[in-house]
């Protein structure tokens, strides 16, 4: 059952949030035949970039690894669990993310309540998300790791977008960004 509740008639891209934890076919660290797997994903945050809506996911595993704190969320109380709609702790690695549009067809869309959305973190999860997204934000310079894919600026480049059904690409373009 997922604790997320819609404050309007609106589509789901529309409300999403940083801090929500979404249902998402997150690729495989290498290359292989498998197809991805579908995962709990943590919303880091939701940036508009030119007319479109985009969404920077941290993968999400219950294999916990040693992790710099500053780089993982873990959600570990049974009241955050619940939150989340999550049924065994999790770790969030925002070493692994992925910056993918609201369109994106790797969004595992609930049949009857139509929308990926599973929940969102709350107490210390929360505050966890909070440390992460300063040192994404923070200067690369600084920290010496990598910043949050918008926070610099770069010259426009021509990015693939691909629409698939059923796993079968039906159509792709290029979009300048």
């Amino acid at each position: 059952m997922s604790h997320f509740i819609s404050p309007t008639n609106q589509p789901w891209q529309a409300n999403l949030r940083g801090g929500a934890i979404v249902s998402f076919r997150f690729p495989h660290e290498t290359e292989g035949r498998d197809r991805p797997k579908i995962r709990p994903s943590l919303v880091l945050a939701v940036r508009t970039i030119g007319d479109q809506r985009f969404a920077l996911l941290a993968y999400g595993t219950t294999h916990f690894r040693k992790l710099p704190t500053d780089q993982m969320v873990s959600v570990l109380e049974p009241e955050e669990l619940v939150a989340a709609s999550l049924h065994e702790p999790t770790q969030f690695n925002s070493g692994r993310t992925l910056l993918v549009s609201l369109d994106n067809s790797g969004f595992d869309i609930h049949p009857t309540r139509k929308t990926p959305v599973l929940g969102t973190l709350t107490g210390r999860s929360a505050a966890q998300l909070g440390g992460v997204r300063k040192r994404l934000e923070a200067s690369p310079r600084k920290t010496g790791r990598r910043a949050m894919p918008w926070s610099r600026r770069r010259e426009r480049c021509a990015v693939t977008v691909e629409r698939r059904r059923g796993g079968r690409t039906i159509s792709r373009e290029q979009r300048h960004v």
